[in-house]
């Protein structure tokens, strides 16, 4: 899912280059638990506003950003 518009995009990298690369997807799952049974009874929209402004989840967000960062990985948020 994409909300908004894309904000950076490197420039064209050599195919060579590309194929040479190992790539390795770290998924990280924020929980919904925080909301209890209130998501199951909500509407899509609802429960996206609930997402959005979780305090929890968007700190944890950041966290992982900062960490990434740190760890000198190519992020994607």
């Amino acid at each position: 899912m994409r909300i908004g518009d894309i904000r950076f995009e490197t420039a064209k990298t050599d195919e060579k280059y590309l194929n040479s690369v190992n790539y390795v997807l770290h998924s990280r799952f924020t929980s919904m638990n925080e909301f209890g049974n209130e998501a199951l009874d909500n509407t899509i929209n609802e429960n996206y506003e609930l997402i959005v402004n979780s305090k929890e989840r968007n700190e944890q967000i950041v966290d992982d950003i900062k960490q990434n960062y740190h760890d000198k990985r190519h992020i994607i948020v």
